[in-house]
């Protein structure tokens, strides 16, 4: 099985890239930030007739502790998968916690992160035996993340989230994307 993904290629542009234009280490105390990710995958393997396709798209709005050691917030997932003649998309919104590391790197515009998020899957499947299906389960899972900041208020973002449904499935979703603070 072959995973197609750009995200690993552009961070590392991004990171070797040049040094951040301000003089100022970020501040994330106490600000709101609103970030979209996305990712992009095609799998092919001789156990399918057809390639898997799947496109994930995440939206997060979340607000920073005074200290910037934590943010709450939270999120929409959207993901559509196309395999021959069905299509499955699924809808999640959640809420999250997360736990920043203080400001990393040289010009200390780094941060990583982890944390948890729960919610509520909604999936329709089109095309399954000519019917189509609804099926709606919990969802919760950890993210683990690091943010490049370009400016005190922009950062390329890369995240990793993990995520375990009540019926027993899991999947995981390595996307890349942006963060505004404000």
């Amino acid at each position: 099985m072959r995973s197609v993904s750009i995200c690993g290629a552009l961070v590392a542009i991004v990171l070797l890239g040049a040094s951040a234009a301000w003089a100022e280490p970020i501040d994330l105390g106490g600000r709101t930030g609103v970030a979209a990710n996305f990712s992009v995958t095609t799998l092919n393997s001789d156990d399918f007739s057809d390639d898997i396709n799947v496109i994930f798209f995440n939206a997060t709005v979340t607000r920073t502790t005074e200290t910037g050691r934590f943010e709450f917030g939270g999120s929409l997932t959207v993901s559509g998968t196309i395999f021959g003649d069905i299509e499955l998309t699924t809808t999640t919104p959640s809420a999250l916690i997360r736990i920043n590391t203080d400001p990393l790197g040289p010009e200390e515009n780094i941060v990583l992160y982890a944390g948890f998020l729960a919610g509520l899957s909604v999936s329709k499947a089109e095309g399954v035996d000519g019917d189509d299906e609804t099926d709606e389960v919990g969802a919760f899972g950890p993210k683990f993340g690091a943010e490049y900041y370009f400016t005190p208020n922009l950062a390329l973002q890369l995240e990793d989230t993990l995520i375990f449904d009540t019926e027993k499935n899991i999947s995981n979703a390595l996307a890349i994307g942006a963060k505004y603070l404000f």
